[in-house]
């Protein structure tokens, strides 16, 4: 799609980018070298005037913005970018500057840079960045070289922005494209089932701190809220919304969510591929010659100036992935739909005690498997939704692990497609007040590879017999717990198995639980957890896949 050329940002600085790879702060290099006098000189043309403003949120918090003004009488239609890399690396997307067309405007987010508010930007809760967004709009639109409409474009932390502000229902932001990025970054980048992911350390680039201990850490966000704003923002909300994501990304779960919500009653353009983080990722899929169903998106600039009409019905395309490995096996090519999630017959694979994994369901009254955890040995991740780690790595470096129960099925004798969110179930019990389980979802190649399709973690603590109110586990009473492995589009072939790994830690990707209730300051006292997975009639652990039937979408 045209508008994906704004991920080239990202590609352009990869080099001076890797080192900050670890924080999250994949373009905080180019944010403190760009000099808005230097971007005037190269990118718009002789007479344009270029102005600093704080503009004031309604809380008194004013953000740094630079705007660019085109020569002319004007009003123009405006280009804004607002994020947290840096302002002007909104600047750097400026394919229409020397035409003259457009306003430009780059604004850093609260708490950065230069905006005011350090520490007052509140990313637990999902309306913040929404609110800020609104403000800016409102600000942009009273203007005088405004002609009331506005666009955004962004990429990662930039991008958060335009997602932000299409669910503030802003009647003057025309078009808005989201690359590779969420409106919620704390819940979506930070936890998976209330468990600290890797990509928390992002956050510490909104002004918000990431200690690393106490452990563990303790989500703060009002996740109840994030369906109202969801089903507010598609109440009559005619802005065009263009997100993209990547299967192996922090991004498409966000992409797929506001895709549920809002677009019956708006006009989303999303895509979904099968790769990582800015294109960082080491792994190429074959691609299948694309359907001629799938439109093209819009470009934000066209759509401001009236080139381009906005479309009137919603499209998904994703990227419906086979094996990476085999250009001839089923998959690897795109599907489109105005829905998600798609239709699916939800279909629990269940664990059993022998280490098989089938749609049969336990019938043992006892059955059970154990391992032990030790927060001071953790397993590692093999491959993480971030960057260069990111992708279908193989799991096989853990096998030898005495920490991790394995279940598989024998060969499939037919082609299996999996789209959608994936749950598990598990009944487990334990001696510690307190731990984790993590769960794997792989494709075994009859090769052996082991390819990583999902992962997800949960506490203990968030059992469901505890309504939401966490309580200390009593020792060796089974509770049962309901992890949101979150989406995928995928079909194994025939002669290829179906796993599931079950264990207790994968670090880096999720933080090491230290076996406690109550936070602790190091795992010098940590005690091993002896972790028992149930696996009886009575308490069937088991994944439940969305399964497609052949020939249906």
């Amino acid at each position: 799609m045209k508008q994906l050329t704004i991920a080239l940002v990202l590609i352009a600085v990869s080099q001076c980018a890797m080192a900050q790879v670890k924080e999250g702060r994949e373009m905080d290099a180019i944010g403190k070298t760009a000099k808005a006098e230097t971007i005037l000189a190269d990118k718009f043309p002789s007479g344009t005037r270029h102005e600093f403003v704080m503009v004031p949120m309604r809380d008194g918090v004013k953000l740094a913005t630079d705007v660019f003004i085109p020569p002319g009488a004007g009003p123009w239609p405006v280009l804004f970018g607002h994020g947290f890399y840096g302002r002007l690396t909104s600047a750097l997307d400026t394919r229409n500057a020397k035409d003259g067309t457009l306003v430009h405007i780059c604004q850093d987010a609260r708490g950065v840079y230069d905006s005011e508010g350090k520490a007052t930007i509140r990313l637990q809760d999902p309306t913040a960045e929404i609110h800020d967004c609104a403000d800016s709009l409102a600000w942009i639109a009273a203007q005088s070289w405004c002609n009331g409409k506005i666009g955004m474009t962004g990429a990662s932390g930039t991008g958060v922005g335009p997602a932000a502000a299409f669910l503030s229902n802003n009647k003057h932001l025309v078009a808005s494209l989201s690359t590779i990025s969420t409106p919620w970054p704390y819940f979506y980048w930070g936890f998976h089932n209330g468990v600290r992911r890797s990509l928390y350390n992002w956050l510490p680039h909104a002004g918000l701190a990431t200690p690393e201990w106490p452990k563990p850490t303790l989500p703060l966000y009002d996740f109840d809220r994030w369906p109202e704003v969801l089903a507010g923002a598609g109440k009559d909300n005619s802005t065009l919304l263009i997100m993209t994501g990547g299967w192996y990304d922090i991004s498409p779960e966000a992409v797929l969510d506001v895709f549920a919500a809002c677009a019956r009653t708006c006009r989303i353009f999303a895509t979904i591929n099968p790769g990582g983080h800015g294109g960082h990722c080491p792994f190429t899929w074959p691609q299948k010659p694309k359907s001629a169903a799938i439109r093209s998106a819009p470009a934000i600039p066209d759509v401001l100036m009236g080139k381009q009409k906005i479309p009137d019905k919603s499209q998904l395309a994703y990227f419906l992935m086979g094996s990476f490995r085999d250009p001839d096996g089923p998959g690897n090519y795109y599907k489109v739909t105005d829905t998600w999630p798609v239709p699916h017959t939800p279909t629990p694979y269940y664990f059993h005690a022998d280490g098989s994994l089938s749609t049969a369901k336990p019938v043992e009254r006892d059955a059970a498997l154990n391992y032990a955890y030790d927060p001071k040995n953790p397993a590692p991740t093999v491959g993480i939704t971030y960057m260069l780690q990111s992708g279908p790595h193989d799991q096989r470096p853990l096998k030898d692990r005495q920490d991790i129960l394995r279940f598989i099925t024998g060969p499939l004798g037919a082609p299996l497609e999996i789209t959608g969110k994936i749950l598990a179930d598990l009944y487990v019990s334990t001696d510690v007040p307190d731990t984790e389980f993590v769960v794997k979802l792989i494709d075994i190649h009859p090769d052996g590879y082991e390819m990583l399709i999902r992962e997800s973690a949960i506490f203990g603590r968030s059992a469901e017999e505890f309504h939401g109110r966490p309580a200390p586990l009593e020792k060796a009473k089974v509770y049962q717990l309901k992890l949101d492995l979150r989406s995928t589009a995928i079909v194994l072939a025939s002669g290829h198995r179906l796993g599931v790994l079950v264990t207790s830690s994968s670090k880096p990707e999720y933080e090491v639980h230290p076996n406690t209730f109550e936070p602790v300051l190091s795992y010098d006292k940590s005690p091993v957890a002896h972790q028992t997975i149930h696996l009886s009639a009575a308490h069937p652990s088991a994944i439940i896949l969305p399964i497609i039937e052949t020939g249906k979408q």
